[in-house]
This record gives structure tokens, sequence and C-alpha cells, in this order.
């Protein structure tokens, strides 16, 4: 939490947060393990957007030394830790917890998946790649206001996360979220298939009918050969009915595309007509 507030140097320690419970976790836990000798300041500011935020600062330089001092170790074995040994990756995600609590915002995933760590100086930066690395994170970067962003996207990878952080029930969330959204999507598209599909139908079978009523004024039904007319009959009593169907309603029942040809043949036919009219 300290690595990844938004100053840990000689000259300021301090967390920006807006959670109560995160600022008095940050504070008692410098209290429990360091020897401060003065006092931990927690203020509460309102910001533009009207939202309280709690800023913690360690307020002696004698303390902050004492701080870093302390700390100087851990980092060391932060950076020699070996995710593959177990003892190590439980620290790496005690590392990650700390990076959330402090820095993280995740968005709710009914609106969209996005996890992101917002790092306020060049070595929490540094650090926040080589957490992600080690715990086989798959990660993206851009700046905002000045500070790095180090974003994620996937939903597998968010729920990876969080179940590192022990948020497992939240990780099932997030897991029941995109199933039920790629069932909705997939919902849409099927209905906007179908969708287009009988529009497509409704429009060729209106040209279709309209070329076969054509020939009905020139010449006469009657006058086609008995294919051509039995098809022209039942597409004049089914505008709406598709060709699959067409084909099964005929005596005996033909292809689809043995029922397309004819139709093609009775819109050519009707070209002719108007033409030769």
């Amino acid at each position: 939490m300290l690595l990844f507030g938004r100053n840990f140097e000689e000259g300021t320690i301090c967390l920006h947060t807006e959670n109560r419970q995160v600022a008095k976790l940050y504070s008692s836990l410098i209290y429990q393990l360091v020897e401060i000798r003065t006092s931990i300041t927690v203020t509460e500011q309102i910001t533009r957007d009207e939202r309280k935020l709690f800023i913690v600062t360690v307020d002696s330089l004698e303390d902050r030394r004492a701080v870093q001092q302390y700390f100087a170790p851990l980092y060391q074995k932060f950076l020699e830790c070996d995710p593959g040994q177990e003892r190590d990756l439980e620290f790496l995600h005690g590392v990650l917890c700390g990076a959330f609590l402090s820095c993280a915002n995740i968005s709710d995933p009914q609106k969209s998946y996005h996890l992101e760590f917002v790092a306020h100086h060049a070595l929490a930066d540094q650090s926040l790649g080589v957490l992600l690395q080690k715990l086989s994170i798959r990660y993206n970067h851009t700046t905002r206001k000045g500070a790095r962003l180090l974003y994620v996207k996937s939903s597998e990878a968010i729920e990876d996360v969080l179940t590192m952080l022990g948020a497992g029930n939240t990780a099932l969330e997030v897991m029941n979220v995109k199933i039920y959204k790629d069932m909705r999507n997939k919902v849409n598209r099927i209905t906007n298939c179908e969708t287009a599909n009988i529009d497509k139908t409704v429009t060729a079978a209106a040209a279709q009918i309209g070329k076969i009523r054509l020939i009905e004024r020139q010449v006469g039904i009657e006058s086609l050969p008995p294919g051509l007319r039995e098809v022209a009959r039942l597409r004049l009593q089914n505008p709406d009915m598709p060709l699959s169907e067409l084909a099964q309603a005929l005596h005996p029942p033909l292809s689809r595309s043995g029922v397309n040809y004819r139709l093609r043949q009775l819109c050519a036919m009707a070209d002719e007509l108007q033409n030769k009219k």
C-alpha cells in the first residue's frame, strides 16, 4: 500500500483514497509495523465532483526514513520473488492486494470489463509492471493527467485478479455477468439475422408477385406450362412463405433451388412481356 500510494519517498509518504476503511488500514498497519515517533495525519477533503477524499500522510522526516528503511528489504524480496514457489506466490498476492487497495479502480461488469492501476510515480509504475508480469496478467498502459495507467480489459484476466485477491465470489459474479451478456448478445444476433431474413423474403416475394401479376394481365396464368403455373399460383396465395416451404407445398415437392429456378423463369418471362409492351 505504501509503494503504490500517492507518494513514497523521503520528502512525502501519503495515500489518497475515497475509502475511509482503506485510509484506516494504511495508517494502522504503519503504526503496527514501524516505530512511529510522531503521528500519521488523516485529513478529509471534498473533491470538485463532491466526493470525499481521505489523505493520509506520515508527518515527520524521521518517521518517513524509518518507514522506508523498514520496507527496503521487503521491496528487494518482491523483486526476487519466484511465482513458481508457493510462498513467493503468496507474497506476490499480498503485494497485489496492497496495489488494489491503494491505486486500483474496477468498472461495473454490467457496463464494461475494465480494471486499472494508477501509478502516480515512477517507482510505482515500474513495480506494477513487474508485479503483473510475475503474476502472468496481460495488461496495457496509457497516461491520464500525468499519471501512468496499467489496465486490464479481458474479463478472464479480471476474474484471475479477483481470485488472487481472495475475492472468489466476486470473480464468480463477473463470470455470471459475462455469461448473461454473451447469451443476450447471441439472442440479439439471432433475432437481427431472422429479421433481416424475413425482410429479404418479403422483398423478394413482393417482386415475384408483381411479375406474376404482370403475366396474369398480359397472357393469363393458365397459358403457363404446368410447373410454372403451379408455382405462380402458390406464390400468389402465399406472399410471405419462404422458398423452402413453397417447395414442400408443391405436388410433388421440389427442392428449394428448384422453386427458385421456376420463379426466376417467371420473372424473366414477365420482363420479356414488359419489354414487348
